[in-house]
């Protein structure tokens, strides 16, 4: 973050004293200005601004899930593991797949809105809608047949049973969330129009690997559930684990609103043609994530004796959780960092990258470890646990090392090839009716 600010006022300060210098640059312009006006605040706002109604979003999503377990806890272990089971395979099989296909959306509207083309915005907003709800009737189907398929995975009939019936009541619940993750472009809209078939192919090309590089982390992160369904005692492990990671997925509702802003941000200022600001933007993003984990993770840790009564009133259940929730928090910090560099990864259009990333960290790494510690060293829940967090830690490397080494003039050229794009074959049939839909949609904004 320093280097960045010192290397901009050193350009300034060269700027001044060369007389060949060209103050018409518009990269030039933009970073003299920022660093005349406390950008380290500006960046910070802006981030905050962008972050605020997206955690408020995801925390009442989540929330839903958290307060739902906190009563079915209270029934019993039985009703409680198999809630837990019933959860995690709605986000493997449903929620997280609309969440990755919107996902999509960031890196192609955040840089069609830095390259001010905002008719493209809500034809990219019914393109993804198109694609979220075809996929919502496989979805369906599956739940509604689910209880065979987690018996003849070994899974305990009466678990199995009662995860079954959860989710075919939560089943409607799935064409909800296709039409809610990609609300957040609505104002976008410009009325129903021919040509979102005609992005369909620019918008999977982004969303299929940006579903990809979501999915594969995100499974491994539900899927610790139903593979602690398959250890000795399967009620206390999925118990134990569900509280731990539903505290962990609570802390990182924060640092994925952060990495998100992070994503608009580095889109915003890549499509708008402003490699340096993509750069600082990034690192205020790290600042930011680094002290809210750190806040939160000191909070967890004092009340980690008192947490676990919010789920349950097992003492064996409520002693264990007790003692791993300082652990717990201090993972906080990873995935805070990774989240960061991963909003990077997406606002640059790296989800091919990520999810070859993903799929190394987690399943060649992460799982393997989690088996080996689980059921080898029989360390339980705490040793998938430990194998999903050791695959976090090299995803976060691998992550960090790209995002701290990208070439960022680079990808503003790269940003505007994708942008530039579909505009002749979908948008309009002439230069001068799409230039008339855009000046438009700059007046309304």
């Amino acid at each position: 973050m320093e280097s960045s600010t010192s290397e901009t006022e050193a350009l300034i300060l060269q700027s001044q004293h060369s007389p060949s210098a060209n103050r018409d640059d518009p990269e030039y312009l933009h970073r003299a200005s920022t660093t005349r006006r406390y950008p380290m605040l500006l960046e910070t706002m802006k981030q905050i601004k962008l972050a605020g109604p997206i955690a408020g979003s995801f925390f009442s999503m989540y929330s839903l899930s958290i307060v739902t377990s906190m009563f079915i806890g209270h029934l019993g272990s039985l009703e409680l593991s198999s809630s837990t089971i019933a959860l995690s395979l709605s986000s493997v099989s449903g929620y997280t797949l609309m969440l990755a296909f919107a996902s999509g959306l960031e890196t192609l509207c955040g840089q069609a809105f830095g390259a001010k083309k905002y008719p493209l915005l809500g034809i990219y907003l019914q393109a993804g809608c198109i694609v979220s709800l075809s996929m919502c009737i496989p979805i369906v189907a599956l739940w509604w047949n689910i209880e065979p398929i987690l018996v003849y995975m070994g899974e305990d009939e009466e678990i199995s049973r009662m995860a079954g019936l959860y989710l075919r009541w939560l089943s409607p619940s799935i064409f909800a969330s296709a039409i809610e993750q990609v609300l957040t472009y609505a104002k976008t809209w410009r009325g129903l129009s021919r040509e979102a078939f005609g992005a369909l192919p620019t918008f999977l090309k982004v969303a299929i690997p940006s579903t990809s590089m979501k999915c594969l982390e995100y499974w491994a992160y539900e899927l610790m559930v139903p593979v602690a369904g398959l250890l000795p005692n399967p009620q206390f492990e999925c118990s134990i684990l569900y509280i731990a990671l539903g505290s962990a997925a609570l802390t990182y509702m924060g640092s994925i609103s952060l990495g998100a802003a992070v994503s608009t941000r580095v889109s915003n200022e890549l499509g708008a043609g402003h490699p340096y600001s993509a750069r600082y933007a990034f690192s205020i993003g790290l600042l930011l994530v680094l002290v809210y984990t750190g806040t939160i993770g000191l909070i967890f840790i004092i009340f980690r004796n008192a947490w676990p009564l919010a789920f349950t009133n097992d003492p064996l259940v409520v002693d264990t959780v007790a003692k791993w929730l300082p652990w717990v928090a201090a993972t906080f910090l990873l995935e805070g960092v990774q989240s960061i560099c991963s909003g990077v990864a997406k606002g640059c259009g790296w989800q091919h990258k990520g999810a070859w990333i993903n799929l190394g960290s987690f399943y060649a790494i992460g799982y393997p470890l989690g088996v080996f510690y689980a059921f080898t060293l029989k360390w339980g829940a705490q040793g998938v646990w430990l194998g999903y967090y050791s695959g976090i830690l090299v995803q976060m490397s691998i992550y960090s090392t790209v995002a701290f080494r990208t070439d960022w003039p680079k990808m503003v050229e790269i940003s505007r090839k994708l942008v530039n794009a579909p505009v002749k074959p979908f948008i309009s049939s002439t230069a001068e009716q799409y230039q008339g839909r855009q000046e438009d949609a700059e007046v309304q904004e």
